[in-house]
């Protein structure tokens, strides 16, 4: 049985390169539904169904034993009701999808000196507030008597220009200076990249908050907090297999995906298409 990677397109591939790296015997299948992303822009609803369909193919299609929802959007609207709808349907107690949202949240009491907390995502993300939940939970359970904020800011266009390559173009620079002026009013020592694509974006956002500032990656994190829960449920670990397999598919034409993977992930890969539904 496989660990299932889903994204609604190549930006989960920040999160995948470190899953592979902290846990590189596993057999993995990373699914991205680029021909319909992004998500951040959508309803709820519909980001749900979306998601469900992309997890199911890779339950049912793919041998997955796990789903890594290695995407804030789908994470942040659809995981809870996911876990509580869907996964029962399927009628296996070991099946399991786990979203990142939970485990960012609780490092950042970790890395957080003064609790104030800037964050930048898709509109969906930062409409949501899944993220001020669970840090808020994570913040009580670790420093209680400590005072914490958060403040967010949707950044949509990074997205797109990200996935142009323009990293360093002049409209990327000021967009970043323009969605982040109103964070450092604040002077948070803590920046949480609450989008995939956005860790290609580290630079430059680090270098625009200032050195008193932490930028956050959230592949890191996910990859260690896998490998921590494969080391507590050893039940679920010992299901999966570990032939060190890569397979990486996409439901639109996979040109664009493969050629996208390399700024991604450090290395080209060739994708299959498939249809989910």
């Amino acid at each position: 049985m496989k660990i299932g990677v889903f994204d609604s397109g190549v930006g989960g591939l920040t999160v995948f390169k470190y899953l592979e790296e902290v846990l590189p015997t596993y057999d993995y299948v990373y699914l991205g539904d680029n021909l319909r992303a992004p998500y951040g822009g959508r309803d709820d609803e519909t980001i749900y169904e979306f998601t469900r369909q992309s997890v199911d193919f890779l339950f049912k299609k793919q041998n997955c034993q796990i789903v890594i929802l290695a995407c804030n959007t789908a994470s942040a609207s659809a995981l809870r009701r996911l876990q509580q709808e869907y996964l029962p349907t399927l009628n296996d107690p070991h099946k399991r999808i786990l979203g990142i949202i939970i485990p960012i949240a609780e490092a950042i009491p970790r890395f957080s000196k003064t609790g104030k907390i800037a964050l930048i995502g898709t509109k969906a993300t930062v409409n949501s507030s899944a993220y001020d939940e669970e840090i808020a939970k994570a913040w009580q359970a670790q420093r209680p008597t400590e005072k914490m904020t958060l403040e967010k800011q949707a950044a949509p266009l990074f997205v797109p220009l990200v996935e142009e390559g323009l990293l360093k173009n002049r409209a990327t620079k000021f967009l970043a200076r323009q969605y982040l002026r109103p964070l450092k009013k604040n002077h948070p020592d803590i920046l949480l990249l609450a989008c995939t694509h956005y860790p290609l974006l580290a630079d430059l956002l680090s270098g625009i908050m200032g050195k008193q500032c932490q930028t956050i990656l959230p592949g890191p994190i996910v990859a260690a907090s896998l490998a921590e829960y494969l080391q507590r449920h050893t039940e679920i670990d010992e299901l999966l297999s570990k032939g060190a397999s890569r397979q990486f598919l996409c439901t639109a034409p996979p040109q664009a995906f493969n050629n996208l993977s390399s700024r991604f992930l450090g290395y080209g890969v060739n994708a299959e298409r498939v249809e989910l539904v």
